[in-house]
This record gives structure tokens, C-alpha cells and sequence, in this order.
């Protein structure tokens, strides 16, 4: 008797185990090293594509716009620079009468440790209110503490100065100090033109304008004879007490466009700055 149902059975059990020797032997596909071609996003719209495409196309500005910010520049610089040009000079011309202030304060108080007090200096001219000995001694006390580039002396015929008049503040013609041979005339290492005559009699007795006991009075022009050589713009002055050096107040406080200027070392010193008012 031949049992089909066991057939069957045998049947299914040989094809499952033929199934299981194929998933067990077989190798998994191996993976590719090319890189796939770069396919854009799906999410990426049109126009961000387009946007793309025309940033590089176009990298550089057009000769238009390079023309017009080329001029937005000129014009800016045009307002600009003259501006901040002035206030450099301006600048230079504060830091310079400083700097004078403090070389001349300082090698006076040297001088006066060295020899005493001004008044003991015997700087009494022999004729006149001044005169060039008065000028010339006071040069033997104070030129040591001094870096003298150039020392003219009192002649009138120098190379320190020319014929040239000064002019105040204001714009009047004043003097020609050059042509003077009562002014002592010297050049520092800086390239500051510096003069000053000795005041009046001994002991330092004499005013100046509204200053008591003034010994001397130095004044210095911080270009030399480059122009303007006016006071106030490139000329200033000091006045020289028994033991100090003061700005010049010989004509009070005139440090206006309309008036002399020969205050306006003090407004310089103090205030850093060449605006002064217009007037009194």
C-alpha cells in the first residue's frame, strides 16, 4: 500500500530545504564606487536654480556701476579730506608751540639753577629801552640748554631771517624783526625760528603792556620764513619773568580775528585749537 500523503509531506520537506541552501550561500551584490551623477532636490525651486545660474555668469561689476560708486567716492573724499587735512595742520602747529613752551621753560629754569634768578643776569642795555648787548648776553645764559641749528647773532644781514614784514592777527603789516640787529636770531634742531630782545633797565623792573617785571620777550615763528608769518597763525611769543616764562599778555587779552593776536599763545596752549573768536 503506497501512502501519497507521506509523498507529500517528503515533497515540501525537499523543496524548504533547497530554499534555505540558496539564502545561505548566496553572496550579497557588491556596491559600486562611482558616485552617482548629482541630481538637485526635489525641493529646489525654479527660480533659486535661475538665481544660480546668473551669479555665475556675472561675477563682476559693470563698468556703470563701477563708474558710479568710483564717483560717490570722489565726492565723499572731495568733502572730506580738506577737512581733516586743516585739523592735521592745525595739529602740528599746537603740538609745536608745546613743544617750544616747554624746551624754552625748561632751559630757563636749568639756566636760573646754574646762575640764579634773572635779574642777576645784568641784562640792563647800555642805551635805550634795548639793545643788541642786552640781547647777546642773554644769548650766553640760555643757549647752552638750548639745541641751536643756527646762530645768527644780532647782525641784520642774516640767514635766520630776511626783510620780511610780520603781520598781526588781524592782517596789518607790523615789523621787520629780521632787519632789527637789537633782536638775537637763532634757528633750533627743529627748524623753529626763535628771536628776543632783553626789556628795558636791570633787575627786570620794566613792564610790558599790562605784564610787570618782564626781563625779555621771545618770540618764534614755528616754519621759519615760510609763510604766512603772521601772529596767531605761525608766530607766537612769550613774555620771560625773574623766574618763569608766561605767554605774552602785553596787550591784554587780544586773541581776536579783529585785533593783534598776541595772546593767542595762551589760547593755543590751552585749548589745543587755532579758533578764535572773530571779535571782542
Amino acid at each position: 500500500f503506497f501512502d501519497f500523503k507521506f509523498l507529500f509531506y517528503l515533497d515540501n520537506a525537499i523543496k524548504r530545504s533547497a530554499k534555505r541552501s540558496i539564502f545561505i550561500t548566496a553572496k550579497p551584490p557588491r556596491k559600486s564606487c562611482v558616485k552617482p551623477a548629482y541630481k538637485p532636490r526635489a525641493s529646489r525651486s525654479l527660480a533659486f536654480t535661475n538665481l544660480a545660474r546668473i551669479r555665475w555668469a556675472s561675477p563682476a561689476f559693470t563698468l556703470a556701476e563701477t563708474l558710479i560708486t568710483l564717483a560717490i567716492i570722489g565726492v565723499v573724499a572731495a568733502m572730506t579730506i580738506p577737512s581733516v587735512l586743516n585739523h592735521y595742520r592745525e595739529q602740528e602747529i599746537v603740538s609745536k608751540v608745546k613743544k617750544i613752551y616747554s624746551t624754552f621753560s625748561s632751559a630757563i629754569q636749568l639756566a636760573i639753577y646754574e646762575n640764579g634768578t634773572i635779574d642777576t643776569w645784568d641784562l640792563a642795555p647800555k642805551s635805550g629801552n634795548y639793545d643788541r648787548t642786552s640781547a647777546a648776553k642773554f644769548a650766553e645764559y640760555i643757549k647752552p640748554y638750548l639745541k641751536v641749528m643756527t646762530d645768527c647773532g644780532t647782525d641784520s644781514d642774516n640767514e635766520c631771517m630776511d626783510d620780511t614784514l610780520y603781520k598781526l592777527l588781524k592782517g596789518n603789516n607790523h615789523v621787520a624783526y629780521g632787519s632789527n640787529s637789537n633782536y638775537y636770531k637763532i634757528i633750533l634742531a627743529d627748524g623753529s625760528l626763535v628771536w628776543w630782545r632783553t626789556n628795558g633797565s636791570s633787575g627786570c623792573a620794566s613792564s610790558d603792556g599790562e605784564a610787570e617785571n618782564v626781563c625779555a620777550i621771545i618770540w618764534f615763528d614755528i616754519n621759519g620764513k615760510k609763510d604766512p608769518n603772521q601772529i596767531g597763525r605761525d608766530t607766537f611769543s612769550f613774555q620771560l619773568l625773574n623766574n618763569s616764562i608766561i605767554p605774552n599778555s602785553a596787550n591784554g587779552n587780544d586773541c581776536y580775528l579783529n585785533a593783534g593776536g598776541w595772546s593767542c599763545v595762551a589760547h593755543v596752549i590751552e585749548y589745543g585749537n587755532l579758533n578764535y573768536p572773530e571779535k571782542k
